[in-house]
């Protein structure tokens, strides 16, 4: 049910008139959804940790705790994957899993004193891939931010005419508290000032009310 999605169209649609401001097409209203969901998300992103209200908005796109499962201790990062969240940890017992950079890797491999075990289990991210020591541990847990997903506002012909197809639309993750931000956001991608607007129906209504 993609009910979110057509709430925002319906939004524009109401907020804009086809003289005032142009026609804008579903495409063009889901392109600038999408850009307005990524400004708003890459926004909270910064602050999640800080700020309890930005964390809950942000739990639709919280992925996990997931099981993997590794091939020679490497596992392929997600294309959705934006940032690990808390402690990846691995086996049975949940050993955790210490992250480190790439320059300390050779070091800590060869260490004599502390070499990666499974009872000690280090990782390294790359571009694409997570790979984890020792290549012998078969599987992990993680959670981790994902991107937000590209809405669909979708629709089929009936009797001639074009009307909303919810069942094959795609909606937003968002929560129902951010609706008016995404909303605020969409039209000011798509050219739009809500201010300005405000003060062409203010100048209307002058209009009517003083002819």
């Amino acid at each position: 049910m993609a009910k979110k999605i057509k709430q925002i169209h319906d939004l524009v649609g109401l907020l804009t008139t086809k003289g005032r401001t142009g026609y804008h097409s579903a495409n063009d209203i889901d392109i600038a959804v999408y850009a307005a969901s990524k400004e708003l998300f890459n926004l909270y992103y910064k602050s999640f940790q800080a700020n309890n209200d930005i964390a809950d908005s942000l739990r639709p796109f919280i992925v996990g705790p997931a099981s993997i499962s590794l091939t020679n201790g490497a596992y392929t990062i997600p294309d959705e994957f934006i940032h690990e969240i808390g402690q990846i940890t691995a086996g049975t017992s949940d050993v955790k899993v210490d992250r480190i950079d790439h320059q300390a890797l050779a070091g800590r491999r060869n260490n004599a004193l502390v070499p990666p075990t499974v009872d000690y289990p280090i990782c390294v991210f790359y571009a694409t891939t997570i790979q984890f020591y020792p290549t012998t541990i078969t599987g992990v847990k993680w959670t981790y931010l994902k991107k937000p997903i590209q809405p669909v506002y979708a629709t089929t012909i009936s009797n001639g005419r074009e009307v909303y197809d919810d069942a094959s639309s795609v909606d937003i993750e968002w929560n129902e508290i951010d609706i008016t931000k995404i909303t605020e956001r969409t039209l000011s991608f798509l050219g739009i000032n809500l201010e300005d607007m405000k003060l062409v129906e203010f100048s209307e209504l002058k209009q009517k009310t003083n002819p």
